[in-house]
């Protein structure tokens, strides 16, 4: 995947983060930082009044927004420094069916799988205000899903936990004909992507792959320092690798880690 592309994936993953703030002064904080920095803030106009944060995000999902979240200060901290994501450990598409199980999550211990479909969380089936749900349920309070799941629907319940999510999903040998292709799916940019990277690394150079495949599907998003430690164990040169012009951010500038050989 090209460098262009890979920042692109960056950029539109935007993460509003907040500690235990009012109900109201999140709101507030969420459009000032829409003012300041929100990509598309051309696109969708006037701001309307928000009651809370589901309707807010709500509100973003429906301009074709689906990246923006809120979420808390430790939590972010917890996931770009570790990894760690406090939750039940599971994606879900626009229809609600379940594409992640997350290993060793609170849902794999109960027994939820990719293919099972999601009805309602907390007895509510707007899709938009689950994330809300699940973030805003207190750590000692079940979470309960509506499922279906071979066609039965199925109530479980489930408390929030800590689990990791590796960086590195998959790494594999892949034989083309007389062509031994590395391949290495990277799902996040999180600080532990950095070394989990250069250790497939390691192992397709132990190899002696001929080509390397770098898959960046369902990737999350991160932190763009990573993404350039990454970038900087694959090329070299001289001077300026790549900016950044962002909204209210001005211009960063990146530049080659290694010279060119």
């Amino acid at each position: 995947m090209s460098l262009p592309l890979l920042l692109l994936i960056l950029l539109v993953f935007s993460s509003y983060a907040q500690e235990y703030c009012p109900k109201e002064e999140t709101l507030a904080k969420l459009k000032d930082y829409i003012a300041r920095y929100y990509l598309w803030k051309h696109k969708i106009g006037e701001l309307p009044e928000w009651k809370d944060e589901s309707e807010a995000i709500a509100f973003l999902r429906s301009k074709g927004d689906r990246w923006t979240t809120i979420t808390k200060l430790e939590d972010d901290r917890n996931w770009y420094s570790e990894a760690k994501m406090f939750g039940i450990g599971i994606r879900w598409d626009e229809d609600g069916t379940i594409v992640k199980v997350f290993e060793n999550s609170p849902a794999q211990r109960i027994g939820l799988k990719p293919g099972d479909i999601i009805y309602s969380i907390n007895g509510e089936t707007d899709k938009s205000k689950w994330s809300i749900i699940i973030r805003n349920t207190p750590a000692d309070i079940p979470i309960r899903l509506v499922i279906i799941k071979n066609g039965m629907f199925v109530e479980v319940e489930i408390f929030k936990d800590y689990f990791t999510v590796n960086p590195i999903e998959e790494r594999r040998i892949i034989m083309l004909g007389n062509k031994k292709l590395g391949y290495v799916h990277l799902v996040n940019f999180t600080n532990p992507a950095v070394k989990g990277f250069a250790d497939a690394l390691w192992y397709f150079q132990e190899e002696g792959i001929d080509a390397l495949i770098i898959n960046l599907s369902n990737n999350s998003g991160g932190l763009i320092s990573v993404a350039k430690a990454i970038a900087d164990m694959l090329i070299s040169g001289e001077g300026v690798m790549f900016y950044l012009e962002g909204s209210g951010n001005g211009i960063s500038v990146y530049e080659f880690k290694k010279k060119n050989a």
